[in-house]
Parts: structure tokens; sequence; C-alpha cells
């Protein structure tokens, strides 16, 4: 009985010390305006749009979790160009083409 007893205060051990981990992760989200401005042969043409940065850091439990993560969100800035519209594009570190 008193082994069982044991147990339980152990397996509330495990549950309040993960549960703690998680409560202490971390996530930011950064918001940029980025703003382009080309030559074109009418003139100078300028654009501008907003990106995220977002940054998680985490406890690692396991062997194959990571600490942490970030990802770039986002859209294309369209320059409106007279030949034809002009597409600028971001690329994260890392990432498949």
């Amino acid at each position: 009985m008193a082994q069982l007893g044991r147990a339980k205060w152990w397996l509330l051990a495990v549950v309040l010390l993960l549960g703690w981990c998680k409560l202490t992760d971390r996530a930011a989200t950064y918001r940029f305006r980025m703003t382009v401005e080309a030559e074109t042969p009418r003139g100078s043409k300028r654009a501008s749009g907003v990106y995220a940065v977002h940054d998680e850091k985490h406890w690692v439990l396991t062997s194959e979790e990571k600490p942490g993560s970030a990802w770039i969100v986002g859209e294309a800035i369209v320059l409106r160009a007279g030949d034809g519209p002009i597409f600028v594009l971001m690329d994260a570190p890392g990432a498949a083409a």
C-alpha cells in the first residue's frame, strides 16, 4: 500500500515538472515593414509590405526535439512598373528552394 502512495507522488512530481517546462516556453513575434524602391525607365517606383518573424524557444525533453525554431511569414512585395509587375521575394536562410 505504501508503494502505491509513493508511486502517486512520483507521478504527480513528474507531471508538475513537465507542466512547468511547458509554462516556461517563450515565443515572440516581430513585425517589420520593408520598403523597396527601384529605378525603372519610367522613373522611380516604390512599394512596401509587412512581414513577421516568429521565434519559439522551449525546453528539450527528448533527444529528438530541437531547442527552438523560427520562421518568416509575409507576402511578396509587388512594384507596379510600366512594363509589368516586379515581384520582390524574401528568402529565409536554410529554406528549401
